[in-house]
């Protein structure tokens, strides 16, 4: 009973795994508004910066854009500063908002990388 008690167990090596990220962003003409400084779209892509900065050498990140419709900005990739520069490119659109669209193209991206798993 006692050594039940101690719970003892026997350490095996645990397989780490990445993660995929994709942020999905609006460039609509209605991220142009000025209620964040200096704009919606400039405040997102700030946010997505730190963010991304944030994620592990394992983490993969990509960023598709939506207005009228969907694009990639940056496709999935663990160079964060490679997806930091597709980023800080992004500039607003002049076209309405196909959320569904961007969720969905996202959706897609995140899912075409499988998660790599540390050996």
């Amino acid at each position: 009973m006692i050594i039940g008690f101690a719970n003892p167990h026997i350490p095996l090596e645990q397989t780490k795994e990445g993660v995929n990220v994709v942020l999905v962003m609006d460039v609509s003409g209605s991220m142009q508004a000025q209620d964040y400084t200096p704009s919606r779209l400039e405040a997102a892509k700030s946010s997505a910066e730190i963010l991304i900065d944030s994620l592990k050498s394992k983490d993969y990140a990509g960023i598709v854009t939506f207005e009228s419709g969907a694009t990639t900005a940056a496709y999935l990739s663990p160079d964060k500063e490679n997806v930091i520069g597709k980023l800080r490119n992004i500039a607003p659109k002049e076209g309405s908002t196909a959320i569904g669209d961007g969720l969905s193209l996202g959706i897609d991206m995140a899912s075409s990388i499988p998660n790599k798993k540390k050996k």
